[in-house]
């Protein structure tokens, strides 16, 4: 029993030895911490003296825009494809060929299209053009001779008139042929005005039916062919020749009376019928007095019987002849005056009618000839200028030197939609073959990306600098900046969006050739006094903007405000003061290692139109440098 139990002694023994060893536990945990924190400091503060470093200053500051283009001319003569359709180029002068004065007066070829096509056609179009013109000569005579034809009818049916008037008037005597042709003439009018009004009436009740017809979608038919030969036999034939609406002639037993007949042929007959009356009247009472003689002479045996005879026979050939005179007068006045006068009307009537017929007839005939001569005219005019484009595209096929300067081919700006301008190319109208600068003002063009496009304004001032002599820096000043994107690129990136920008180019430098590349720096503004970091050394972590101070106890992380920013340098507004040096990259910070970790997986789990804002974000310089919600000049 006494072996089991623990003295006192040992029990304290036991204690102390516990208590030391925690002790030394103890101190060899503070040593390892104590290491582990004096490790880390000195590592940051090795890598904070090893890091690039920049001054922050304060003083002037320019705002500038850094875009890469080319050197082109101000102005530029294109010379075009003017061929209608394709041809292919047979000849063309080497590209760079500097064209002389003397090769615009000599009328130098610089390019040969092919006019083979055009030379068939010309052939074709010349056989055409001979017989258009020929038809059109042809056409010209025959409305010349209608009009002389016409002319000649006219006066003919004239004529005809003024003859007719005249047999009327000696028949008639002057004054009384003048009344009835006055009444004659005045009918007609009267009848022709009727004759148009009813026509014009016919015509507006067809409109109409046709009209009505139309509205309500029944056509309107017409009568059948059997219906109007029907209508032009027997008696509806005043329905096709208008006989019906023709005036009464004029009743001359009313007009021409013979006490109103003047010195004419009808009044001389009268005379000679009178007279002719009076004398056989006469010759009656002379042969009745010598028969009643012959009578008395007789009953006393005076004379013989054979006397009586003969006196008696003579005197029943003058009564005969007395009542054949006054029959002749019955006859003239009742029968053969009226019926001469009638005729001699109706012949003046028929001239009137005549004379209308020929008018209309000459109308008609003569716009006949002339629709012809001007639709032989209207074919000769458009061989004419067939004839006439044809000699001028084959002319176009040559293209001679018109100016002076160098040659380019093309526009200076090659495109995958166009094929190049080389021996045996197809071209087509309007494509432009050559371009002519001048190479006294030249210009070069950039194209700014929309997120700094706000800021280019007309005038502003550049620096330009060539790739192909880097020493010289030419100055110059932003001529004009497109409305609207450049579509070139578009098809390579929708989502870029570049403005293309002129900047002409100061003075007139004599190894500026077009083509060249260049780079353009814009000066958009310029700050007085600023204080300024370069763009490296602005992160963003955690949605705020921050700068690495140097410091001698390591880097010291500064939330900091920006403003305005240029391609290299941007403007600090607080977070840092002058003098302070600032690293142009952040170093490895367990705080940066936990900001890069939570901005990679926020950036993780961003959605595809995220990604898509990304894409829009301006390439090049200073692509990784946040800037302010509003920083900017």
């Amino acid at each position: 029993m006494a072996t089991s139990q623990a003295s006192p002694g040992n029990s304290r023994r036991r204690k102390r030895l516990t208590f030391r060893r925690a002790v030394l536990l103890l101190l060899v945990l503070g040593a390892i911490a104590s290491a582990t924190a004096w490790y880390r400091w000195r590592s940051a503060s090795s890598g904070a003296e090893s890091a690039a470093t920049f001054t922050v200053t304060r003083g002037p500051m320019e705002i500038t825009v850094l875009e890469g283009g080319s050197v082109e001319a101000r102005e530029s003569r294109q010379i075009k494809c003017e061929v209608q359709g394709a041809s292919k180029i047979l000849k063309i002068v080497d590209e760079g060929y500097q064209i002389s004065q003397e090769d615009v007066d000599k009328g130098l070829v610089l390019i040969e299209l092919d006019a083979k096509l055009l030379n068939d056609q010309q052939v074709l179009q010349e056989l055409d053009y001979q017989n258009s013109m020929a038809a059109l000569t042809s056409a010209r005579e025959a409305y010349e001779i209608q009009l002389n034809q016409n002319e000649t009818d006219l006066k003919t049916a004239d004529l005809t008139i003024q003859l007719n008037r005249m047999d009327f008037e000696r028949y008639l005597g002057e004054e009384l042929a003048g009344r009835i042709i006055g009444e004659i003439e005045s009918s007609r009018k009267t009848q022709l005005v009727k004759q148009k009004k009813e026509r014009e009436e016919e015509q507006a009740e067809k409109d109409a039916a046709k009209a009505a017809a139309a509205a309500a979608g029944t056509p309107l038919e017409e009568a059948p062919l059997d219906e109007k030969a029907a209508a032009a036999s027997g008696d509806n034939i005043e329905a096709v020749t208008g006989i019906a609406d023709m005036a009464p002639s004029i009743n001359l037993l009313d007009q021409a009376k013979p006490d109103d007949l003047g010195d004419g042929d009808a009044r001389q007959r009268m005379r000679a019928l009178e007279n002719d009356l009076v004398l056989s009247e006469q010759d009656v009472a002379l042969a009745a007095t010598v028969l009643e003689g012959t009578k008395r002479l007789f009953a006393k045996d005076f004379v013989t019987k054979n006397k009586l005879d003969n006196d008696q026979l003579a005197y029943n050939r003058k009564v005969i002849a007395n009542q054949t005179a006054t029959t002749s007068k019955g006859l003239f006045l009742k029968y053969e005056f009226p019926k001469t006068a009638q005729k001699f009307a109706s012949q003046y009537e028929d001239a009137l009618r005549k004379m209308e017929r020929a008018r209309k007839v000459a109308v008609s005939q003569l716009a006949t000839v002339e629709a012809a001569r001007n639709s032989a005219e209207v074919r000769f005019n458009v061989q004419s200028r067939k004839r006439k484009e044809l000699a001028e595209q084959i002319a176009k096929c040559m293209i001679k030197a018109k100016y002076t300067g160098m040659v380019v081919y093309g526009t200076g700006e090659h495109s995958w939609r166009s094929e190049p301008i080389e021996l045996g190319a197809a071209v087509r109208e309007q494509q432009v073959l050559l371009t002519i600068p001048d190479a006294t003002a030249m210009a070069v063009k950039v194209q700014i990306h929309e997120s700094f496009v706000q800021k280019i304004r007309p005038d502003q001032k550049a620096r330009i600098r060539l790739d192909s002599n880097p020493n010289v820096l030419l100055t110059g000043e932003v001529h004009r900046i497109s409305v609207l994107p450049d579509s070139q690129n578009r098809w390579m990136n929708p989502d870029l969006k570049v403005y293309a920008t002129i900047i002409y180019i100061d003075g007139s430098q004599d190894w500026l050739k077009p083509g060249m590349s260049a780079e353009a720096e814009i000066i958009v503004d310029k700050l007085e006094d600023v204080v300024q970091v370069p763009l490296q050394a602005v992160t963003l972590e955690n949605n705020q903007q921050v700068c690495y101070v140097s410091t001698p106890l390591g880097s010291e992380r500064r939330v900091v405000e920006t403003g305005a920013y240029s391609t290299a340098m941007i403007v600090v507004t607080k977070g840092v003061t002058p003098g302070e040096k600032v690293l142009l990259r952040s170093p490895n910070t367990p705080e940066k290692e936990a900001s890069d970790k939570a901005a990679q997986d926020e950036k993780d789990g961003k959605n595809d139109k995220s990604d898509k804002a990304g894409k829009d974000a301006k390439p090049g310089k200073g692509d990784t440098i946040p800037v302010a919600k509003g920083a900017g000049p």
